[in-house]
């Protein structure tokens, strides 16, 4: 751990606002979850995969060769107080400088920091601070998948401007996003009336097969390890598996995802469902919840019975149920691709993510411009080809 708080040239405002403190160890990182557990409650956005219980799971399973730096904004008040957590990574750039980026595994799919409501300015203000005076070691930032509408990038650009930093951020994009408060009625409705008869004659045939049900993992359920091996075998037998990328495609991977399902069932904040036929899983789905908002972590579905489009079914019942039962949810996250052309049908609302590239030296901001220009010029080229080929 690195107490960076006596640092001189740190201003004598941001000295007193926060002491920063930089961990790497996993075990010094478990030492502040009572207090970053407080911070998770009171956090101006919130992000489930940077609450302790997930985000500790992650680092000690699917860290790779990441050079982990997590962040943290402590306030003397009575005793210490929490104010943030950033989680970065070092990236070695010819071996003598590094680039910071934000920690993000493969199940992670929201890179916000946790921000203490009411002192996001000040956090966005002190991360500036230590961000100029490590501007020789870090001369470049990136910060990928950050809410457009989020508190911290409204904060983080006055804070960079005031020390002197320049910044860009990408063109933004967006991914399917459910607000409840436009009710069931509302949500059913934007699905065409000839979709709807679809998906119910797709279930009555399915449930001519044998007995069709849809259950939920309850609160207090003992047997959560058997959903967790169902979930995990269902996905392993379809194209994830194939590829390689279901979560039991690796010993790791699995491990991450059992310790950080259990740590959330144990919280109240894992919903799981299931819909099976005489007893067989056919689509299973895992959400996590951090009010008001609820994740979309993964869905899995029995290719041998893709023609009644079970996940779909599910889908829209995991939706109901939602509406039913918020459970303090004002809006669910899907975690898809932008392009995900089944959820952004089902879904109508989106959530606009950007990228922010932060420079503290001239050259580098050079380098910076010349790759954007390049990747606008490339993007330029593939619409040109691809017009080409439709004509």
């Amino acid at each position: 751990m690195t107490d960076l708080s006596a640092t001189a040239d740190l201003p004598t405002s941001t000295h007193r606002a926060h002491r920063i403190v930089e961990v790497a160890d996993p075990a010094e990182l478990a030492r502040h979850v009572p207090a970053w557990e407080r911070l998770v409650e009171h956090a101006a956005d919130p992000n489930v995969f940077y609450a302790p219980w997930a985000l500790l799971p992650a680092v000690r399973h699917l860290r790779g060769g990441q050079a982990l730096r997590v962040l943290l904004f402590l306030r003397n008040g009575e005793g210490e107080v929490l104010d943030g957590v950033l989680p970065l990574f070092e990236r070695t750039c010819g071996g003598l400088v590094t680039s910071l980026h934000s920690y993000q595994h493969r199940y992670c799919f929201s890179a916000e920091p946790l921000l203490c409501r009411g002192r996001e300015g000040e956090v966005a203000r002190s991360f500036a601070a230590w961000l100029q005076q490590r501007r020789f070691r870090h001369p470049l930032l990136s910060l990928r998948g950050l809410d457009s509408e989020g508190v911290w990038l409204r904060e983080l650009g006055p804070a960079l401007r005031g020390r002197g930093l320049r910044y860009q951020q990408s063109a933004p994009v967006q991914r399917a996003l459910l607000r409840l408060n436009v009710g069931l009625e509302a949500f059913l409705q934007r699905t065409p009336a000839k979709k709807h008869r679809e998906y119910r004659r797709l279930q009555e045939r399915l449930a001519e097969l044998g007995e069709l049900r849809v259950q939920v993992l309850g609160p207090d359920a003992e047997d959560l390890q058997t959903w967790l091996d169902a979930f995990i075998a269902l996905e392993l037998k379809g194209w994830k598996g194939r590829e390689g990328t279901a979560l039991g495609s690796r010993a790791e991977c699995r491990r991450f995802f059992e310790e950080t399902a259990r740590s959330a069932h144990a919280r109240g904040l894992l919903v799981m469902m299931r819909m099976s036929l005489d007893g067989r899983p056919v689509a299973m789905l895992c959400d996590f919840l951090a009010p008001p908002g609820r994740y979309a972590f993964k869905t899995a579905y029995d290719e041998d019975y893709a023609r009644y489009a079970p996940g779909v079914l599910l889908e829209l019942e995991n939706a109901r149920q939602t509406f039913a039962d918020p459970r303090g949810v004002e809006w669910l996250d899907s975690c898809a691709a932008p392009d995900n052309a089944l959820l952004n049908r089902l879904y109508p609302d989106r959530r606009t993510l950007s990228d922010l590239t932060a420079c503290t030296q001239g050259l580098a901001w050079v380098g910076l411009w010349m790759s954007a220009r390049l990747k606008r010029l490339r993007q330029r080229r593939k619409r040109l080809a691809q017009a080409q080929s439709s004509d």
